[in-house]
């Protein structure tokens, strides 16, 4: 039974712990939280979480590209995990878990927020 259990708790981990999404200084200089290698997985608690919200300088200008804030702008709601539109918002990397209107990155914690986690 314990070997079942090991092998079911292995088979939950991501496929790979990302580090890249965790450099601590991230574009133009802004500081992400650190997030050590044990918490990164959003199933461990981390009760002293606090991700740097960091938007870039070109998105704030709003550009026909980017998203507007789904944080602020509550009334829209796009269809992750789905086509929306024009828009795919399927991730290659498993099932978007939705908070406050914003996907969470499904490989874990990365110390930085705004349009995913």
């Amino acid at each position: 039974m314990q070997r079942a259990a090991t092998i079911i708790k292995h088979l939950m981990k991501p496929r790979f712990l990302h580090t890249k999404a965790r450099v601590i200084e991230y574009q133009g200089g802004s500081k992400r939280t650190e997030v050590s290698d044990d918490k990164v997985d959003w199933n461990v608690e981390f009760p002293d979480y606090k991700p740097v919200d960091y938007t870039a300088a070109v998105v704030l200008t709003k550009p026909v590209w980017a998203d507007p804030d789904f944080r602020t702008e509550k009334d829209l709601k796009p269809q992750y995990n789905a086509v929306d539109g024009k828009v795919d918002r399927r991730s290659f990397e498993g099932t978007y878990q939705i908070e406050n209107n914003v996907p969470k990155n499904p490989l874990g914690r990365t110390g930085n927020f705004n349009t995913s986690h």
